[in-house]
């Protein structure tokens, strides 16, 4: 009788969930400020139908909301066609201030010059828009986790840190009784993964 195979389960080994939010602090905003950008205009007339539209009021929101407000305007007077960016350029606009505000932040962060070293470049290939909402996209968000995220790739690597998880518990155990308000041991400390096998850390074996 055939013995089934033991499916192969992965253990968590290290998330580092603070690195992973920073990663995505600069599109959050820009997908954040992206949408309310276009509910701004909705707001004054002007529906932005793609995310090229958008964009394009990014760079000059004012010329943008003068060709919106009046494209669907017959542009004539008693028979004489009148001349469009004429026309356009004596649209009375309300108060764009906030729009154009909004427009010149994502502009900072779709071109990397928020002033910010903190703030990543937005690659807008990397957001999503659909019915005037911007989102970051799913397949992005999950690739930067993987970024942050270390997982066991074999049954020797779930072996050896299950062994290094029973040493960071005594060692604890140990810390507790003797070091009062000593911060706990990291098992991740005590091995780095190389190939298909778990190392000792030389630098830490030596510490401990």
């Amino acid at each position: 009788m055939k013995t089934e195979e033991k499916k192969f389960k992965p253990l968590l080994i290290y998330n580092d969930e603070a690195g992973f939010n920073k990663s995505l602090k600069s599109y959050n905003e820009a997908a954040e400020k992206f949408t309310e950008l276009a509910s701004e205009l909705k707001s004054i007339g002007v529906t932005m139908k793609s995310f090229d539209e958008l964009q394009a009021c990014v760079q000059e929101p004012e010329k943008v909301i003068r060709t919106e407000l009046v494209k669907d305007e017959a542009i004539n007077l008693g028979g004489l066609n009148l001349n469009r960016q004429k026309v356009e350029a004596l649209v009375e606009l309300p108060d764009i201030s906030h729009i154009e505000n909004l427009s010149s932040r994502v502009f900072s962060l779709i071109s990397g010059t928020s002033g910010n070293p903190n703030f990543e470049q937005v690659n807008v290939r990397n957001l999503n828009f659909k019915d005037g909402v911007v989102t970051v996209d799913s397949n992005f968000i999950e690739g930067r986790r993987a970024q942050f995220t270390v997982w066991t790739a074999s049954e020797a690597q779930n072996e050896t840190f299950e062994a290094a998880m029973k040493i960071s518990e005594a060692l604890n155990a140990s810390l507790k009784l003797n070091v009062p308000n000593c911060s706990p041991f990291n098992p991740t400390r005590l091995i780095r993964i190389a190939g298909d096998q778990f190392c000792p850390d030389p630098g830490v074996i030596t510490r401990v």
